[in-house]
Protein backbone atom coordinates (compact mmCIF):
# COMPACT_ATOMS: atom_id res chain seq x y z
CA UNK A 1 0.00 0.00 0.00
CA UNK A 2 1.11 3.37 -0.84
CA UNK A 3 2.03 6.33 1.30
CA UNK A 4 -0.07 9.19 0.58
CA UNK A 5 1.50 11.18 3.21
CA UNK A 6 4.81 11.32 1.80
CA UNK A 7 4.05 11.67 -1.94
CA UNK A 8 3.34 14.94 -3.32
CA UNK A 9 0.01 13.89 -5.50
CA UNK A 10 -1.92 16.10 -3.45
CA UNK A 11 -0.66 19.38 -3.64
CA UNK A 12 -3.81 20.84 -2.78
CA UNK A 13 -3.82 18.87 0.26
CA UNK A 14 -0.09 20.46 0.88
CA UNK A 15 -1.11 23.58 0.47
CA UNK A 16 -4.07 24.02 2.78
CA UNK A 17 -1.86 21.71 5.16
CA UNK A 18 0.54 24.44 5.41
CA UNK A 19 -1.45 27.94 5.76
CA UNK A 20 -3.11 25.94 8.84
CA UNK A 21 0.66 24.69 10.09
CA UNK A 22 3.58 26.87 8.56
CA UNK A 23 5.30 29.36 10.75
CA UNK A 24 4.79 32.71 9.86
CA UNK A 25 7.39 33.28 7.69
CA UNK A 26 10.83 31.14 7.09
CA UNK A 27 12.57 34.18 8.37
CA UNK A 28 10.53 35.02 11.69
CA UNK A 29 9.05 38.09 10.54
CA UNK A 30 5.19 38.71 9.09
CA UNK A 31 4.39 41.48 6.48
CA UNK A 32 2.26 43.90 6.70
CA UNK A 33 -0.46 44.94 4.64
CA UNK A 34 0.15 48.00 2.98
CA UNK A 35 -1.56 50.74 1.19
CA UNK A 36 0.51 52.84 -1.06
CA UNK A 37 -1.45 56.82 -2.13
CA UNK A 38 -0.54 58.97 -5.02
CA UNK A 39 -0.77 62.53 -3.38
CA UNK A 40 0.01 66.09 -4.81
CA UNK A 41 3.15 66.52 -2.88
CA UNK A 42 4.84 62.82 -2.94
CA UNK A 43 3.14 59.43 -1.47
CA UNK A 44 1.12 58.27 1.77
CA UNK A 45 1.83 54.83 3.40
CA UNK A 46 -0.69 53.43 5.18
CA UNK A 47 0.65 50.09 7.00
CA UNK A 48 -1.47 47.78 9.26
CA UNK A 49 0.21 46.98 12.99
CA UNK A 50 -2.09 46.18 15.20
CA UNK A 51 -1.37 44.92 18.58
CA UNK A 52 1.82 46.97 18.91
CA UNK A 53 2.73 49.91 20.65
CA UNK A 54 4.22 53.08 19.49
CA UNK A 55 7.45 52.54 20.61
CA UNK A 56 7.99 49.01 19.20
CA UNK A 57 7.64 50.49 15.61
CA UNK A 58 10.77 52.16 13.84
CA UNK A 59 10.79 53.83 10.99
CA UNK A 60 14.15 54.13 7.80
CA UNK A 61 14.37 55.21 4.73
CA UNK A 62 17.90 54.77 3.09
CA UNK A 63 19.46 54.71 -0.22
CA UNK A 64 15.27 54.87 -1.72
CA UNK A 65 14.42 51.89 0.68
CA UNK A 66 11.88 52.95 2.97
CA UNK A 67 11.57 50.21 6.13
CA UNK A 68 9.00 49.50 8.53
CA UNK A 69 9.49 47.11 11.05
CA UNK A 70 7.76 46.12 14.90
CA UNK A 71 8.98 43.47 17.60
CA UNK A 72 7.64 42.92 20.87
CA UNK A 73 8.25 39.60 23.08
CA UNK A 74 5.61 37.17 23.57
CA UNK A 75 4.43 36.75 27.02
CA UNK A 76 6.40 34.31 28.91
CA UNK A 77 3.75 30.95 29.97
CA UNK A 78 3.16 30.62 33.23
CA UNK A 79 1.94 27.61 35.54
CA UNK A 80 -2.02 28.96 34.66
CA UNK A 81 -1.10 29.62 30.97
CA UNK A 82 0.56 28.23 28.69
CA UNK A 83 -0.35 28.38 24.55
CA UNK A 84 -1.00 25.26 22.55
CA UNK A 85 -0.39 27.74 19.99
CA UNK A 86 0.87 31.31 18.91
CA UNK A 87 -0.22 32.96 15.80
CA UNK A 88 -0.34 36.22 16.44
CA UNK A 89 3.02 38.16 15.29
CA UNK A 90 5.68 39.10 17.42
CA UNK A 91 7.77 40.55 14.31
CA UNK A 92 6.77 42.08 11.50
CA UNK A 93 8.78 43.69 8.64
CA UNK A 94 8.07 45.62 5.16
CA UNK A 95 10.17 47.19 2.91
CA UNK A 96 9.50 50.05 -0.15
CA UNK A 97 11.60 51.16 -2.87
CA UNK A 98 9.99 54.75 -3.01
CA UNK A 99 12.63 56.90 -5.05
CA UNK A 100 12.68 60.81 -5.04
CA UNK A 101 11.76 61.38 -1.34
CA UNK A 102 12.73 64.46 0.58
CA UNK A 103 13.80 62.56 3.76
CA UNK A 104 14.33 65.40 6.18
CA UNK A 105 10.50 65.84 5.77
CA UNK A 106 8.85 62.91 6.30
CA UNK A 107 6.47 62.53 9.30
CA UNK A 108 4.64 59.54 10.45
CA UNK A 109 1.73 58.50 12.94
CA UNK A 110 0.58 55.40 14.66
CA UNK A 111 -3.08 55.64 15.98
CA UNK A 112 -5.45 52.75 16.24
CA UNK A 113 -3.26 49.61 14.69
CA UNK A 114 -2.43 51.90 11.68
CA UNK A 115 0.53 53.70 10.64
CA UNK A 116 0.69 56.40 8.12
CA UNK A 117 3.49 57.69 6.72
CA UNK A 118 3.72 60.69 4.43
CA UNK A 119 6.45 61.14 2.03
CA UNK A 120 7.10 64.54 0.47
CA UNK A 121 8.50 64.34 -3.19
CA UNK A 122 11.99 66.15 -3.59
CA UNK A 123 11.52 69.88 -4.78
CA UNK A 124 12.47 69.52 -8.45
CA UNK A 125 15.03 72.17 -9.33
CA UNK A 126 15.00 73.28 -12.89
CA UNK A 127 18.43 73.95 -13.54
CA UNK A 128 20.81 71.96 -16.36
CA UNK A 129 24.11 72.75 -16.60
CA UNK A 130 25.37 73.50 -20.02
CA UNK A 131 28.26 71.37 -21.58
CA UNK A 132 30.69 72.97 -24.11
CA UNK A 133 31.82 70.75 -26.91
CA UNK A 134 35.82 71.12 -27.42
Amino acid sequence: MRNYLLTNEFPMMDELFNQFFNEVSTSGYSSLKTDVIKTQNGFEVEMEIPGFKKEEINLSYEKDVLTVWAEREPAAPSDERSYLRAERAYKVKRALVVKGIDEDKITAKYENGLLTINLPLKEKLETSKRVYID
